[in-house]
């Protein structure tokens, strides 16, 4: 881009102090620019080779990677105990959420307990379970989707029930995008579904779907379906909304009305066979999978900016591999400490535990939820100082904090911040 200017002519009509304003506003805007070009060029569609990625391993500190590690603990009492099981958390600038089985826990971002959201039961305005939970923050909602029946219940961030939303036929799991329309997501362990994923504005109109192109026609009596509650279809990032199913490893987003590919997780010759699938054999065939189960994985994933986290599950009791993939560069690694475990991010900032995110707090914050049991079993190692770390009076901060908590407290959340 080239710019040519007549100074001496621009002098007989502005003065200094306008040329130097008109420079300034130039720059600013090619920045601005660039700043919307590199953004253009990470949405672009790109794959992540799981067998390549096997192949590099590498150790990541995290001090590689953070700028700074905070530990928030969610305070405990009768009112605001969490159950066991698989959660979700949703942060907002002022508050966390999280979907706690049959009510909803809210929280300060400093861990104090506020309130329960929710009434457990099965009657109007009621949950009997939560199958989806979702928080729309402009318009200031919690939306659950209920085991029974597949309503949606609305909730303000108050507590106050709002409304109910039914949908006429059976949707497996419905989520709430931001701008206040609906994502159904059918698994498709029937067998006879069109379609994987729907995008429904709120007059129920269909607008974008992804077809299914991987139908057959149940011939058992009686119906299997696994459940593995470390799956999770769906994650946002800089205030959009990603998803992808178990079997079908292309992550989608949704764009002007349509449902969008956006990137692509190759497992290659680990990818189950559609044949293998266990809702479609049945139990009479389930051995064709439970023979092979080792031999096969899937993916959960989510992203934040350039950095793709990626964790591969094995159908069987193989413990789950950590992997860093960066958009930018189109590379990536499989994490391993010195054991040559996948642990994540070896933990050099305090000598804790080492860190693995689950999700994003923000566009440049990610978190682990830490059981506080977990970090009691690991005490004498943190104290006994053989690691090298960064800082060693957080470290001290860390066997303070560990020492005053009790093994049945709620978890601490460790949130780092990504430099």
């Amino acid at each position: 881009l080239k710019i040519k200017i007549n100074i001496s002519g621009l002098f007989e009509f502005v003065s200094m102090k306008t040329i130097i304003l008109f420079v300034f506003l130039f720059l600013y805007s090619f920045g601005n620019q660039k700043q919307d070009i590199t953004r253009t060029n990470s949405n672009k569609f790109f794959q992540i080779k799981y067998e390549t990625l096997l192949k590099n391993k590498e150790t990541i500190r995290l001090s590689q990677i953070a700028s700074d590690v905070e530990y928030v603990h969610l305070e405990t009492n009768d009112d605001c105990l969490l159950w066991g099981g698989v959660k979700e958390f949703f942060f907002t600038d002022n508050f966390i959420f999280i979907s706690n089985r049959d009510h909803i826990l809210k929280f300060s971002r400093n861990g104090k307990f506020i309130k329960k959201i929710g009434t457990p039961g099965r009657g109007p305005g009621e949950i009997d379970l939560i199958v989806t939970m979702s928080v729309v923050p402009d318009q200031k909602l919690i939306v659950v989707e209920t085991n029974i029946g597949r309503k949606l219940l609305y909730f303000n961030y108050d507590g106050d029930f709002i409304k109910t939303v039914g949908f006429k036929s059976y949707v497996p799991y419905i989520k709430v995008l931001n701008d206040g329309k609906f994502l159904t997501h059918d698994d498709g362990s029937r067998g006879n579904n069109n379609y994987i994923f729907c995008l429904v504005n709120e007059k129920m109109d269909t607008l974008s779907v992804i077809k299914n192109y991987n139908r057959w026609v149940y011939t058992q009596k009686i119906r299997v379906t696994l459940g593995y509650p470390q799956f999770e279809p769906y994650y946002e990032s800089n205030g959009i909304n990603y998803f992808k199913t178990m079997y079908n490893d292309t992550v989608f987003s949704v764009s002007s009305d349509k449902i969008v590919p956006r990137y692509f997780v190759d497992l290659g010759k680990y990818r189950l066979p559609n044949e293998l699938r266990p809702e479609r054999l049945g139990p009479e065939n389930m051995h064709k999978f439970t023979d092979n189960e080792l031999d096969y994985h899937f993916a959960n994933v989510f992203h934040v900016f350039d950095k793709v986290f990626l964790t591969i599950f094995c159908y069987g009791k193989n413990p789950p591999k950590d992997f860093l993939f960066k958009i930018k560069s189109q590379t990536g690694s499989l994490l391993v400490n010195k054991n040559g475990t996948s642990t994540g991010f070896v933990n050099d900032w305090d000598g804790g535990l080492d860190f693995w995110p689950i999700g994003s707090v923000s566009d440049k914050q990610i978190f682990m939820p830490v059981n506080v049991l977990n970090f009691q079993k690991e005490i004498n190692r943190i104290r006994s100082g053989k690691e090298s770390i960064k800082f060693p009076e957080k470290k001290q901060q860390l066997l303070k904090m560990i020492s005053e908590s009790d093994p049945l407290n709620n978890p601490f959340l460790m949130i780092v911040t990504l430099k």
